[in-house]
């Protein structure tokens, strides 16, 4: 049944192509109006998502210290092993 009236349907769009169009739209300067909306509503939010970002990029960096760090005293590494995984914490999260 659902298969006979979407044939229908087609099948009338298909005829009367005027009723599948309904309105013509005039797209000079549509793209324009749309980034100058987007950049004057950006100015406002941009910087509240920045600072959530940045606190919430620096708690996990945080947390992933604390968790690294505890695991190595937990098995007892020397200080060497310490001093190799703070080089190699700082390069990695400075990558990001």
């Amino acid at each position: 049944m659902k298969v006979i009236i979407s044939c229908c349907f087609l099948i009338i769009l298909g005829l009367f192509p005027d009723i599948a169009l309904a309105q013509e739209l005039s797209s000079s300067g549509v793209m324009n109006d749309v980034l100058n909306r987007f950049h004057s509503a950006d100015s406002t939010w941009a910087p509240t998502i920045e600072g959530a970002a940045s606190r919430l990029f620096w708690t996990l960096v945080t947390i992933s210290m604390v968790w690294t760090f505890g695991m190595m005293a937990l098995r007892k590494a020397d200080i060497g092993e310490f001093f190799a995984e703070l080089v190699r914490f700082t390069i990695f999260t400075g990558f990001y």
